[in-house]
């Protein structure tokens, strides 16, 4: 019995060996533009790998559950720490897992269930959690969305100012996952204001450009900024929540442990605090800046040949190119065909879209993978002109 076991074990560990190897292959053959996406550096991956996930780290620093989790108090509170100061905020929490679990946290926090909360629409880039009823928030919460303009497809404040006075939500959500302008946050908080309500802003997608002052920064106008850490931060898998209120910060350390997770995973403050300290050099926002100047250009590229961009361009690390509407094949198709290639990138919705989500109109492209490699200019027109010609012959 402990040959066959000792056999069956080997087995076991081949296969999943090569089922890893294979999926990291084929991610090495390809021009990841996936906006979502980036690769954490190799210090952060071996900080991470030399962590241990066999501690046990329930509950908070210094009120932890179960010993030998000392250490790694040390490095929560040096994350928690370095968090704060590159953000300027007062206060910042490092446990949620996910950053759906850090704004059901931050929601549960600041409103009761039933009360309204007020979210950007998904199709004008907004994010399914705070606009849906598919997530757990919108299942708790009522729901109310505000749309950027038919014109424009930008913000205009006077809309969601409207909005709010009609809804009277508790919860103002501002942020996105796939709005390619910056944000006037100034004005975010004077509507919030104005209804009496929270300003939360999730900036899950441009916080590594936010550190990089590569982009504005909400933290001194919203009560909570949270982010997940993997996009543009260049972190592991996690979330950062912020905000200059200690009772607000209290209330949601409450939320995220004991009501919605156990234990912190320990690899994952061990890449938090390497990415962290990264974060404050002059190489990771020179980073950041290229990734917005990759972005901007891979943009202008594709729109040279005749594709639209949703806005006209991006102000961020992405952007969004357009399938007309008149096309029998989707941006389901584009990206497929895009894939085909060896261009990674991910279909989306435009703003007051008329296909339906699987198919969409929108190919959302991004520069955060690329821009930590040798590429060049020439390189990145090269793969512009394919996105914008591939495009083009569905018309």
């Amino acid at each position: 019995m402990r040959n066959v076991a000792i056999v069956a074990k080997q087995e076991i560990g081949n296969i999943a060996n090569t089922l890893v190897d294979e999926a990291a292959n084929s991610l090495r053959e390809c021009t990841n533009l996936v906006a979502a996406t980036n690769r954490p550096s190799d210090y952060v991956l071996n900080c991470m790998r030399q962590a241990t996930d066999s501690v046990q780290l329930e509950g908070h620093c210094g009120k932890r559950f179960h010993e030998g989790a000392g250490a790694y108090d040390e490095v929560e509170r040096y994350c928690i720490k370095s968090a704060s100061e590159l953000f300027g905020a007062t206060h910042a929490s490092v446990q949620a897992w996910r950053c759906t679990n850090g704004l059901l946290s931050v929601t549960r926090a600041l409103a009761k269930p039933g009360e309204k909360v007020l979210g950007l629409e998904c199709a004008s880039g907004g994010y399914y959690a705070t606009s849906t009823k598919a997530h757990l928030i919108g299942k708790l919460y009522d729901v109310a969305t505000y749309t950027v303009s038919e014109t424009t497809l930008r913000l205009d404040y006077d809309l969601i100012r409207d909005r709010a006075r009609k809804e009277r939500p508790r919860i103002i959500f501002a942020g996105d996952t796939s709005y390619s302008r910056d944000w006037n946050w100034a004005a975010m908080r004077d509507i919030a204001d104005e209804v009496g309500a929270y300003l939360v802003a999730d900036v899950s997608q441009v916080a590594g450009l936010i550190v990089g002052n590569a982009f504005s920064s909400p933290v001194q106008f919203a009560d909570v900024t949270l982010f997940a850490t993997y996009k543009t931060f260049r972190g592991p898998h996690g979330c950062i929540v912020l905000t200059n209120s200690a009772e607000i910060w209290k209330a949601i350390r409450s939320r995220l442990y004991p009501e919605l997770q156990g234990s912190v995973v320990a690899s994952t403050l061990a890449g938090l605090a390497a990415t962290l300290e990264e974060a404050g050099t002059l190489e990771y926002a020179e980073y950041q800046h290229r990734t917005v100047d990759l972005s901007r250009r891979l943009a202008k590229g594709v729109a040279a040949q005749g594709v639209e961009i949703v806005t006209g361009g991006t102000d961020n690390h992405g952007f969004i190119a357009v399938v007309p509407a008149e096309c029998r094949a989707s941006a389901a198709d584009a990206c497929g065909m895009l894939s085909q290639q060896g261009i990674l990138t991910n279909k989306t919705p435009i703003p007051f879209d008329r296909r339906s989500l699987l198919e969409s109109s929108g190919v959302r492209i991004g520069a955060s993978f690329v821009a930590n490699l040798e590429i060049s200019n020439d390189e990145i027109d090269s793969i512009a002109g394919c996105i914008g010609r591939t495009i083009r012959s569905l018309h």
